[in-house]
């Protein structure tokens, strides 16, 4: 009795400490405890605690959550994709309307940019990356946002996740962005996460967007707005806005007259993984066919959109880089590498609705002990078949 007490009374004290930290494997308990209590709260989340709900703008009322109007942008439908692997992966995607959400007293807040109306809800639309359910949000396990930060006039949210990789700039930041440009009064000011990469500022500057007109918000940031303008772009899973490349295209002005003629061979030796392990031995055989070793990194914005624009053939390994398909010409070839732990279907997909004729191979990282190696090895590392590089280059020579 005496011992069964004592094991009551430690699991009591780590459920406290659980209930404290947070930690693992109690974190999503802990926070379902937090959300359901704070949310009980008799006061707003602007002074103390987080947001009373979580829900779909298009399930709100009007008047209670200062939705002032919802502006169509583009349509949505459906999205099959065309190659029959893809297809049988995803079958067909349902592709949601494109939206501007304008709303009275609303709030932002983070770098992720939950916005909270007026009558204390986040939107469900700005926290799916934790998930549909309440609780999987961190916000809603905040005893406080921190102080607000207000702002007059018309401010336009262009916040979302990992906005500094190349992907998700190019892919949702910029987007939404246009969506602000195109729709916005010019003196409205745009909210964004830190700007720290030159793609950024080049890509901004490309747009036609003034500096003066940037907030850039910090992590823990609680922002609000007389106006807020929110750009609603559905993009679950790996499909992104079908109508991004039309809209994105023109501002980077590629000349039609340049032949599509150039064959690359992209590295990675200066990232820190999925570096192909053979990569010397690789452009060995793809040299002689007219191969250009490419190093992205190296280059700028503009000059990465010409080699894309100009492109042919391109093997690479699985990157952000990768992005650059936007330039590319409808009839290029490409064959990704990829690693069998690190496999998604974004850039497949992204090549299937922009007509590029789209090659994978999935491998591994191969121990080479005994062998030199220019860097110590990744677990996300490649290593390269020389017999899968000739039956595709065999392939691609076959084909019209």
């Amino acid at each position: 009795m005496h011992v069964t007490g004592k094991k009551i009374t430690l699991t009591l004290l780590i459920m406290v400490l659980a209930l404290y930290l947070g930690v693992k494997p109690f974190r999503f308990q802990v926070r379902q405890i937090k959300a359901s209590i704070l949310s009980k709260l008799p006061i707003s989340s602007k002074y103390f605690g987080p947001p009373k709900s979580m829900q779909s703008y298009s399930l709100l009322t009007a008047a209670e959550h200062g939705i002032c109007a919802i502006t169509p942008y583009m349509n949505g439908g459906s999205y099959t994709p065309k190659d029959p692997l893809l297809h049988k992966e995803l079958g067909t995607l349902s592709v949601l309307n494109s939206e501007l959400l304008c709303l009275k007293q609303a709030r932002i807040y983070g770098q992720e940019g939950v916005v909270i109306t007026k009558g204390d809800c986040a939107l469900t639309e700005t926290c799916l990356y934790y998930g549909r359910q309440r609780a999987q949000h961190p916000v809603f396990a905040k005893l406080t946002l921190g102080k607000v930060q207000h702002y007059s006039g018309s401010v336009g949210s262009a916040l979302t996740r990992s906005h500094n990789y190349y992907f998700h700039w190019m892919l949702e930041v910029l987007p939404k962005i246009i969506m602000l440009q195109e729709c916005c009064e010019p003196s409205s000011k745009i909210l964004i996460g830190s700007l720290s990469q030159p793609f950024q500022f080049k890509s901004l500057q490309l747009l036609g967007i003034d500096l003066e007109r940037i907030i850039e918000v910090e992590k823990k940031a609680h922002i609000e707005a007389d106006t807020l303008i929110y750009p609603h772009i559905p993009n679950e899973g790996a499909l992104r806005p079908l109508w991004a490349k039309e809209k994105i295209l023109p501002y980077f002005n590629l000349p039609p007259e340049l032949p599509q003629n150039k064959k690359i061979f992209i590295s990675r030796s200066l990232a820190n993984s999925r570096r192909i392990q053979n990569e010397e031995e690789i452009y060995q055989i793809l040299a002689p066919q007219g191969y250009e070793l490419v190093h992205l990194e190296e280059l700028s914005l503009r000059d990465q959109a010409l080699l894309f624009f100009q492109a042919s053939h391109i093997i690479a390994p699985h990157g952000g880089g990768l992005t650059n398909l936007i330039f590319s010409r409808p009839g290029t070839r490409i064959l990704e590498i990829n690693h069998i732990e690190y496999r998604n279907s974004w850039f497949s997909l992204l090549c299937d609705q922009w007509n590029i004729e789209y090659s994978q191979f999935i491998t591994s990282t191969k121990s080479l002990k005994g062998e030199k190696q220019p860097h110590p090895p990744h677990p996300h590392d490649l290593f390269m078949p020389v017999h899968v590089i000739t039956e595709q280059l065999a392939q691609w020579a076959a084909a019209p």
